[in-house]
């Protein structure tokens, strides 16, 4: 059977094919919706966008850092000296206290170092819990300025 004969239409009904349906089916008719059209712009080169100022409102500055830090240790120096004082009141006394001839004034010094000492200690403890509530305090309030600003800008 030549390849004309074999895909021609014009076979007889004894030479059907047993793997075509007998009955045709009907199409059904389907509604489609309406869809957006896209228009498409070719663009000749890719042009980066600008930098804004508003970018860099996610990230802190070297500079922004630095005054930070210059501004917290400026407000802690007094305590701190106050603190170094303290310590250093109590090596002092306590060096007078092993030195001292008489017992009582060697026993009254030795009192004060200890005062002076725990009273260093409490200062430090202090200044650590002030310190920690401050940069809580700030990152805290950072947040909340970041936050409040983004929610306006929408």
């Amino acid at each position: 059977m030549g390849d004309d004969k074999k895909w021609s239409r014009e076979e007889s009904e004894s030479q059907k094919n047993d793997d075509e349906p007998e009955e045709v089916l009907q199409a059904e008719s389907v509604t489609l919706h309406e869809a957006e059209t896209i228009t498409v712009h070719e663009v000749d080169s890719i042009v980066q966008p600008k930098t804004s100022k508003k970018k860099n409102q996610w990230k802190i500055s070297v500079d922004e850092a630095v005054n930070y830090g210059f501004g917290v240790i400026s407000g802690v120096l007094p305590y701190l000296l106050g603190i170094v004082l303290m310590y250093i009141t109590a090596g002092i006394t306590f060096f007078l206290s092993m030195t001292a001839d008489d017992d009582y004034l060697g026993n009254g010094l030795l009192i004060i170092t200890i005062a002076f000492f725990v009273t260093g200690i409490l200062f430090q403890l202090a200044l650590t819990i002030g310190l920690g509530y401050k940069f809580g305090g700030d990152v805290l309030l950072r947040a909340v300025r970041t936050h409040n600003s983004v929610r306006k800008k929408k």
